[in-house]
Formats: C-alpha cells, structure tokens, sequence
C-alpha cells in the first residue's frame, strides 16, 4: 500500500503565511507529528509523490518512501533558508539588518556539500 502526496496541492494563502503566531504554531505542531514519526521505521513506509510538469493534466508519480521525502524536505528547505538570508541583508536599517543577520547561525542557507567544500 502507498499514500499518494500530491506536493502542488496546497492551501494558499493561509493565516500561518501572513501570522507569525499562526506560523509557529503551525510549526510546533508539525514538529509534533515528526517527533511521533520517530516511533516508526519509517526507511519502508511506501508514498507516491506527484509534481505537477506542466499543465495541471500534467502530472508525474514515482515511488519513493517517507523517509526519503522528509530527507528532501529538510534538504530543500535550506534552498528557502538561503532566500531568507538574502532578504534579511536588503533590510535598509543597517541596526535592524544587523540584528536580524546576527540571530542566524554562520552556516544559515549553506547546503552541507558547500559548507564542505568551503572547508
């Protein structure tokens, strides 16, 4: 048995995107179920992902597992964490830029094979 997670259908335009409460509890309560994962051997857990290619009749499925997309996602997210890095140095206020590029570790936004091949 596979559970198919379509990645383009999404709700839009959410609370949590506009409310920075509403994010952090959107995600504690993901970090919630992540940690009840761990209860699991999650290497064998079988999903189909789907991406839309195209046209929205354009759609492809492959078999993966759970653990390989949370693999993924955490690998992705660093993609968004660089985005964000790069904005907060466009904030015009040297001593808000400062203190918001001073709240993030040195390595915020860098992949582990950049932060390697830096080394």
């Amino acid at each position: 048995m596979s559970v198919e997670v379509f990645y383009d259908e999404r709700k839009r335009n959410v609370a949590m995107e506009q409310d920075v409460q509403k994010g952090v509890e959107a995600f504690r309560e993901c970090s919630g179920l992540l940690t009840r994962l761990e209860e699991f051997d999650i290497s064998h857990m079988k999903i189909s992902p789907m991406f839309q290619i195209g046209q929205a009749d354009q759609v492809s499925e492959f078999d993966s597992t759970l653990k390989r997309e949370l693999w993924f996602c955490a690998h992705h997210a660093i993609h968004h964490n660089a985005m964000i890095l790069m904005i907060a140095n466009l904030i015009s206020d040297e001593t808000e830029r400062n203190m918001m590029l001073s709240s993030f570790p040195g390595d915020f936004g860098l992949a582990p094979a950049t932060i390697t091949a830096l080394k």
